[in-house]
């Protein structure tokens, strides 16, 4: 089992914080203006407004996600039953911070599982709209 001591505490935070959950080895940070993703030893910054989708995953029945990001600065891997919530999320820039330091990378894909609750400040705090709902148009 992982320790709280194997998490990397938040550098700084942008705007102002709205909900934050952790898992063993996940933690999810929202404020106003930016997600941060939390992995024993390393942590992900990524401005709301980097976000380019957001769409639901489902992994084969039976089998468990991989999720691998490959940089030229860094590669990263999670696994993820396949009975969790997850949802993928495409971003164009994030700011990466491990025991080293803190390293800007490119654009990257993350599978994550987030709750209802933490995906709808994400939508509000980010500007998004579900596809078949445009802005403007109520229910």
């Amino acid at each position: 089992m992982k320790h709280s001591s194997d998490f990397i505490r938040i550098h700084s935070l942008a705007g102002v914080l709205m909900m934050y959950h952790k898992k063993q080895d996940l933690g999810l940070t929202i404020s106003t203006e930016e997600l941060v993703i939390q992995r024993p030893h390393l942590n992900y910054y990524i401005k709301l407004k980097d976000i380019v989708s957001i769409a639901p995953y489902k992994p084969h029945q039976g089998k468990s996600v991989r999720m691998v990001s490959n940089d030229d600065a860094s590669r990263e891997i999670a696994r993820l039953s396949s009975d969790s919530g997850s949802y993928r999320f495409y971003v164009i820039q994030a700011i990466m911070h491990n025991r080293s330091g803190l390293t800007e990378v490119g654009k990257m894909e993350f599978v994550l599982p987030v709750a209802k609750e933490m995906l709808e400040k994400i939508g509000q705090f980010g500007a998004f709209w579900p596809v078949d709902r445009p802005p403007g148009l109520s229910d």
